[in-house]
């Protein structure tokens, strides 16, 4: 049994929030636990091995206590929407979306799509053959009474118009979203990167306010 410390609420070993006040509770991980659920998040999603990489040298372990816990509490079913071996996951086109620009009521946030742009990388980040970086610029404000996190990539996906589905890349140009904690009225923008085909020039941007909600769709288009 768990306690919760902000108002003393028992919950199951194994609950993530509060069933009373939705608090997040508290619990250590160490990091051998946090490079196992990412070598297995690498091998089902086509995830590259550098967050693991960086896990070891302690650069990443800051912020994804959060993304940790909805990972192992939805582990299955990300699994089950895995698409074959090519390790892509398919997804129906959206029947409503959200234009660039459009402030969106998205539960606990107000969330908005406020640009977007082709990039090729910089340094050592760089897109496979074939491939690009769409950027967008991204944010959400936290319209509640309570500290809520979040996490770009549990939280974003980039639908191409083909149906597939990509997730966060491992690039990062600057400012970056500020993945973490978001205080009561404030906001969180920054970039978020997706690795997709040269030939794709059309997509939805994917939100995903929390693990129970409906994904919120933007349109991006040229």
């Amino acid at each position: 049994m768990r306690i919760c410390r902000k108002c003393g609420t028992e919950n199951k070993d194994d609950a993530i929030f509060c069933k009373g006040c939705s608090a997040r509770l508290q619990k250590k991980h160490n990091l051998s636990v946090f490079i196992a659920i990412f070598v297995t998040l690498a091998v089902t999603s086509g995830v590259t091995t550098a967050l693991v990489l960086s896990l070891r040298k302690g650069k990443t372990e800051k912020g994804i206590e959060q993304a940790t816990k909805i990972f192992e509490k939805n582990s299955s079913k990300y699994k089950e929407e895995a698409a074959g071996d090519t390790g892509e996951e398919r997804r129906q086109i959206p029947k409503n979306s959200h234009k660039e620009g459009e402030r969106v009521d998205a539960g606990s946030f107000y969330a908005q799509v406020n640009g977007w742009k082709f990039s090729a990388g910089e340094g050592i980040a760089r897109p496979g053959k074939g491939k690009r970086f769409v950027v967008v610029d991204f944010s959400v404000l936290n319209k509640g009474e309570r500290e809520i996190e979040i996490s770009s990539i549990l939280q974003l996906f980039l639908l191409s118009e083909d149906g597939t589905l990509h997730n966060v890349a491992f690039y990062y140009p600057p400012p970056r979203f500020p993945d973490g904690a978001i205080s009561p009225k404030k906001e969180a923008r920054g970039n978020v990167a997706f690795e997709v085909p040269e030939t794709e020039k059309s997509f939805y941007l994917l939100f995903r306010p929390d693990p129970k909600s409906e994904e919120i769709a933007f349109r991006l288009s040229r």
